[in-house]
C-alpha cells in the first residue's frame, strides 16, 4: 500500500480498504490465512512534519489448534498510533515521496498471534492411545519402579 506524501491533503489520507499480503510472509508465519484484513483511519502530517498513522486493523487469521491441529478463526482488531517519520523503512523511500506501509501493517498483525490457541468445543479429543495416554497432575501415577527412590526422598526430609 503506497501513499504518495507529496498529495496528503491537510486533513490527512483517509484509508478504508481490505488488505493484500504477499503470500511469502504469510507462509513464513504461524498464520494459514487471513480473512478480509481491512484498515481504517489515515496518514497524516503533523505540526512538527511528521509523517503520523493512525489506523485500525480487523479481520480474522486463521491459525492451528494446538490440540487437534485444526482451523481455528482467531478474530483481530489492532489500533495503531505511529510516526512513520522514525522508521527506517520510510527514510529509505523518503526520496521517492512515497511511503509502503503494507510491511509496518505486517508487523502489527504478527505481533498479536496468540502463542497457543485451542477450540474450547473439542470434547471429541482422545486423551489417550496406543502407548501413551494424557495425565494430567491431579492424576499423575508413581512408576513402580521409582516408588523406592521416593521413600528415600521422604526419609531424607524428616
Amino acid at each position: 500500500m503506497k501513499i504518495d506524501l507529496v498529495n496528503i491533503p491537510n486533513d490527512g489520507l483517509i484509508l478504508d480498504e481490505e488488505l493484500i499480503f504477499p503470500e511469502d510472509w504469510i507462509k513464513n508465519s504461524e498464520i494459514i490465512r487471513l480473512i478480509k484484513p481491512w484498515i481504517k483511519g489515515r496518514v497524516y502530517i503533523n505540526s512538527a512534519e511528521e509523517v503520523m498513522l493512525e489506523a485500525k486493523l480487523t479481520g480474522k487469521m486463521v491459525l492451528l489448534d494446538a490440540v487437534d491441529a485444526s482451523e481455528i478463526e482467531y478474530p483481530f482488531e489492532i489500533e495503531i498510533n505511529e510516526n512513520l517519520t522514525d522508521n527506517d523503512e520510510y527514510n529509505l523511500e523518503k526520496e521517492q515521496n512515497t511511503l509502503d506501509i503494507i510491511s509496518i501493517l505486517w508487523q502489527n498483525i504478527v505481533l498479536e498471534v496468540p502463542i497457543r490457541v485451542t477450540n474450547k468445543n473439542s470434547e471429541d479429543i482422545s486423551l489417550h492411545g496406543e502407548g501413551w495416554e494424557f495425565v494430567s497432575k491431579e492424576d499423575k501415577k508413581v512408576d513402580p519402579r521409582m516408588a523406592p527412590l521416593l521413600d528415600l526422598l521422604k526419609e531424607g526430609k524428616e
